[in-house]
Order: structure tokens, then sequence, then C-alpha cells
């Protein structure tokens, strides 16, 4: 119940209602809680043919995918798994562990084998370096044209929070680690280009 986990499933339930897709239930679960076994057998008496978690992996969404495998078979069975980029991390294949595999999984962004010009040098030097033979987020992308962007800005401005927020809104990104893209009056992307997507002031 938590803004983004209840704002990304009520969007969901919409756009399947919209596409004529029958929604057999709409509820939240207890990130405490340390079964979700009544929930996902409450799911398999409405004979849904898929579930759709609207949250993040941290508020105990290894269980949650443990329980739907217990109980509603495997994600690539007759009950399939979908998930929102709240559970597209290594997280989820480290603490779900078998039980995450069939899920569908969304990426608010491009992927990492994606990233081309400069964001892929910056991508291979981590990989080069402190990050040899791990997996990167694509997300770590996105955060760090954040942090350049918020770094410009206070190099720009007289030192106060009012000018660096100024400066912030000011930035006009030319071939950056995710495009080029300035921000209008409401800190959005515009005049985008590359893999600019949700990237918000």
């Amino acid at each position: 119940k938590e803004a983004y986990g209840l704002g990304v499933a009520t969007t969901v339930r919409k756009a399947a209602e919209h596409l004529g897709i029958e929604v057999a239930g709409f509820d939240a679960w207890d990130p405490k809680a340390s079964s979700y076994e009544a929930l996902m057998n409450k799911i398999k008496g409405t004979n849904a043919d898929a579930v759709f978690l609207g949250g993040l992996i941290d508020e105990n969404g290894a269980q949650l995918i443990k329980d739907k495998v217990a109980v509603l078979g495997p994600n690539d069975g007759a009950v399939k798994l979908f998930a929102p980029d709240g559970f597209t991390t290594q997280a989820t294949v480290d603490e779900a562990g078998a039980a995450a595999a069939g899920m569908y999984m969304s990426v608010a962004g491009v992927p990492i084998t994606e990233f081309k010009n400069k964001a892929k040098e910056f991508v291979d030097g981590l990989l080069a370096g402190p990050l040899t033979g791990k997996s990167i987020d694509p997300y770590a992308i996105y955060g760090a044209q954040a942090a350049q962007v918020l770094l410009d800005a206070i190099e720009a401005s007289d030192g106060t929070r009012e000018d660096v927020l100024a400066k912030t809104f000011a930035t006009e990104v030319t071939d950056g680690l995710i495009g080029s893209f300035t921000f209008n009056e409401n800190g959005d992307p515009q005049d985008a280009a590359g893999a600019v997507v949700g990237f918000t002031i």
C-alpha cells in the first residue's frame, strides 16, 4: 500500500481493464508477513491466469514469489508472474532463487547491453575496474547521469540551495550518459534523444 506499489498496481489494473482483461482481484500484501500462502490460495480460487506484483523486492518480495510458485506453480506454467521494475534487480534472483525463474519483469529504461557511446564507456570502465565479474544494474547509468547533472549544477551555482535548483532546471545535457535533453518547468526531460526516460528533478 505504499506509493510506488499502489501507483503501479493501479495503473496496471486500469490498463488491463481498458484492454478488456478481467481483473480477478486487487489486494495488498503485508511486507512483514512470514507467509503468503493464504493470499496465493485466495488467488487460486479466482482461476486467474496471471499475478502482477505491484511493489518492490525489498518488501518481502522474495517470500511472495516463493509462495506464488509453491501454491500456483512455476511462473512459466498455468499462472504467469509479472512484476514491475521494483523487482528488476539482482536481489530478486539472489533472494527468490529458482522461484524467480520464468518471471516477466519490466525495466523503465534501456537494457544495459543497449547503452552506447559515453554510457558504454562508463559501463566498460566499471566492468574493467571495481565491478569486474559483476553485473551492472541499468539504473546505475541513470544514477550516474543524475549525479553528473547535480554536480554540474552545484559547480555553476553561487552555493545556495535556490541557485543549485535553478541551475539544475537550466541544465542542458548534450551527448551525456543517457543522451541529450533539457528540463521543462516541471523537472521532466524534454527535447530528449537517446535513452532518456523518467528522469525527473
